[in-house]
């Protein structure tokens, strides 16, 4: 009974829990669509047949799909990190610093896991086919300058946060991380 009434004071835990699962998803289905993009350059390379373009089409529109599904999934999930994050840190009634400190944490992590993830993963499915790649490379390289302009705003919004709460170490590591996303983000740009 007060394993029920401590989670029903928590909402922080469901949203964790689904956080988790969704996380769970995206790292299953990495793999696959992985070997979708592996099959399908493999197949580009071995182009000859008529029969050969009908399944590099096919495989294309697989590929796609399942790049679609992955991504509708990593922002799924980072709407679900986006909420934790913006709960008020409130436990049993009252404000608690260390329930505010979890959900940022769980809000890092799961930054950190998109970063690692999502940004890869746009790279690796946009990477040049032998007859299209003047299209492929500038949109491969838009894709990667939204992802960074993405975690640009989120850490304008961690520092922010962080402002609020007066906590000038994360301050400085935030800014510090601002900055290399902005040069990097400068870098794509002249590419």
């Amino acid at each position: 009974m007060l394993r029920n009434r401590r989670s029903d004071d928590m909402p922080l835990c469901p949203l964790y829990q689904n956080l988790l699962i969704l996380q769970k998803d995206i790292n299953e289905a990495l793999p696959d669509f992985h070997e979708m993009i592996l099959g399908l350059k493999k197949n580009d390379t071995d182009l000859s047949l008529a029969s050969t373009v009908r399944d590099s089409h096919a495989l294309q529109a697989n590929a796609f799909q399942a790049r679609k599904d992955l991504l509708a999934r990593f922002s799924r999930f980072e709407q679900l990190a986006r909420k934790i994050e913006s709960m008020p840190p409130i436990v049993d009634g009252v404000t608690s610093a260390a329930q505010k400190r979890l959900q940022q944490a769980i809000f890092a992590r799961a930054s950190l896991f998109l970063q690692r993830n999502m940004i890869p993963l746009q790279g690796l499915s946009s990477q040049p086919t032998p007859n299209a790649s003047k299209k492929k490379v500038p949109r491969h390289i838009q894709e990667q300058l939204h992802a960074l302009k993405v975690q640009d705003t989120l850490l304008s919004e961690y520092m922010e946060s962080a402002q609020k709460l007066r906590n000038l170490d994360d301050m400085a590591s935030l800014r510090q991380s601002q900055e290399e996303i902005r040069a990097e983000i400068a870098r794509l740009q002249q590419e």
